[in-house]
């Protein structure tokens, strides 16, 4: 099996890869009837205020001394961060070397000059003490494999009155679909239309059949950070933070059922946004009735009374 060194640089080189090629929309999250009618009205209650505007608007309330972001990739976080006015100062951290390079480049074409990038692995970085007034994670903590130390770093570097804020994926580990979930996406698959399951763009001829849980030798060879503990996220939240709001946004459906086909629903055609509200509706439905659980968080977090010490990290 290959060292734990030799599977952080292959996460690394994955992520620059993502970040450079970043462009065509292949997630359910960066689908914008699907931010506006699913994830901001479920979070926020208005399909024009997305997490963090609404952390903005009712947690922090007015600019903070410095703030840090949790695997900053190509830096859109903290940009938008800066454009709200959260902070005077951020520090972002990320494994990707190509991802910062990004970023950095994309901040200086925005003449964003308060935001200190340096590159780093999650599982083994220490957070000065007392340092921070806010903090985020962004898709972040499922990627992260020793989440009690990068947590107890977190909870450690807030200032007293300090906020942990957290959108994150926490379904199963490794994308280990329940049984249940499996067959909800393929009977839906099943449905949908050919031009709605065309991969990379609806003038494809490769259409995607079926959904199954992707094995764990093909995670590890693509990107072995991929949620290696995400179903424990949440448990140690609750035990290591105080927690001021939690709010579930579902994705337990969307989420696989539109990877790769989500960009063939264009959000400007009726029809196409229609359907995707409609599979919204569904899931929020039988969310609600407890047939499935949400593997998707928003999450704000306070600092506990008594600071953690270091946690072990792992052997390289």
């Amino acid at each position: 099996m290959d060292s734990y060194l030799q599977r952080a640089e292959r996460a690394g080189k994955w992520w620059g890869e993502k970040a450079r090629k970043k462009g065509r929309i292949h997630n359910w999250l960066d689908h914008p009837t699907l931010q506006r009618f699913h994830i901001n009205q479920l979070i926020s209650a208005n399909p024009d205020i997305d997490w963090l505007t609404y952390s903005f608007q009712n947690f922090i309330k007015e600019e903070r001394e410095r703030g840090l972001i949790l695997g900053c990739g190509d830096g859109g976080l903290e940009r938008h961060a800066a454009a709200l006015g959260i902070c005077r100062e951020y520090d972002a951290i990320d494994i990707s070397a190509e991802a910062l390079a990004i970023a950095k480049a994309k901040a200086a074409e925005s003449s964003l000059k308060n935001v200190n990038y340096r590159q780093g692995d999650l599982n083994l970085t220490t957070l000065e003490r007392e340092k921070y007034d806010v903090v985020f994670s962004s898709m972040t903590l499922h990627h992260v494999e020793n989440l009690k130390h990068l947590l107890g770093e977190v909870n450690n570097s807030l200032k007293s009155q300090g906020i942990f804020f957290v959108s994150e994926y926490v379904g199963p580990s490794r994308f280990q679909w329940t049984e249940r979930q499996l067959t909800i996406m393929n009977d839906l698959l099943a449905i949908l239309p050919e031009r709605y399951r065309r991969r990379g763009g609806r003038f494809r001829e490769d259409l995607k059949e079926k959904i199954a849980r992707p094995s764990l030798e093909f995670l590890e060879e693509k990107d072995p950070s991929e949620a290696p503990c995400s179903s424990e996220i949440i448990p140690l939240i609750e035990d290591l933070f105080r927690i001021i709001k939690r709010i579930d946004y579902g994705g337990t459906i969307l989420y696989y059922l539109l990877e790769d086909i989500v960009d063939n629903f264009d959000p400007e055609k009726e029809e196409d946004a229609t359907v995707l509200r409609l599979l919204s509706y569904f899931e929020r439905s039988i969310i609600t009735q407890g047939i499935i659980p949400s593997d998707f968080t928003y999450i704000v977090a306070g600092k506990k009374s008594k600071a953690l010490s270091p946690l072990p990290t792992p052997n390289s």
